[in-house]
């Protein structure tokens, strides 16, 4: 991981970004690792995750590494988000958008305590926070800033007691087997 952020940020020095074509799975797995071996994971281990990903679906054309950053912040702040709740569920699904072939659509669902509509309105705003002083006001931000630079948006549907839901669109990579792509091997 933190040779992905080194490169990441030498990447945006130079002003590229090292894309390839790579399983959506395997992204949510690493993010799924990363977040075991920070303080996080005792209290994590507490929600049941439910990856709903169909067989069939397409990989996605990203810089994997930064795409990793976007579910570990998903998953921090979701989280957080139920801290207190006796039901803590996290939903992560995908599938061919229905409005774009070009696209693949990713839903990031909690139970968490959800956002009123004035939060959600400056969710991904830069520095702000609903956490004080623990929330630094990068993370959706960062998430943001990610999936368009992959050529993709996001929004949050939301309602407060009834948790979030994260939707965002990533473009479809070459179809398996074809110009010889390759899993990038230090993902």
């Amino acid at each position: 991981r933190i040779k992905g952020i080194a490169n990441s940020v030498t990447d945006l020095i130079k002003g590229q970004d090292r894309f390839t074509d790579i399983h959506l799975g395997l992204i949510i797995n690493y993010a799924l690792e990363e977040i075991r071996f920070t303080t996080y994971w005792e209290r994590l281990a507490e929600p049941t995750i439910e990856i709903n990903l169909p067989r069939n679906l397409p990989l996605v054309h990203a810089n994997s590494h930064r795409l990793q950053g976007v579910f570990v912040n998903l998953i921090k702040n979701a989280y957080d988000a139920m801290k207190g709740k006796a039901e803590k569920h996290i939903i992560i699904k995908g599938e061919d958008d229905p409005e774009n072939p070009s696209l693949i659509r990713i839903y990031f669902q909690d139970s968490g305590c959800g956002m009123d509509e004035e939060t959600a309105k400056h969710a991904f705003d830069f520095k702000f926070t609903t956490k004080g002083d623990h929330g630094t006001g990068i993370g959706l931000a960062y998430c943001k800033d990610t999936i368009e630079a992959h050529g993709g948006t996001i929004s949050v549907k939301t309602e407060p007691g009834k948790g979030a839901m994260f939707v965002f669109t990533l473009k479809k990579g070459k179809p398996y087997g074809v110009g010889g792509d390759k899993y990038e091997k230090n993902v």
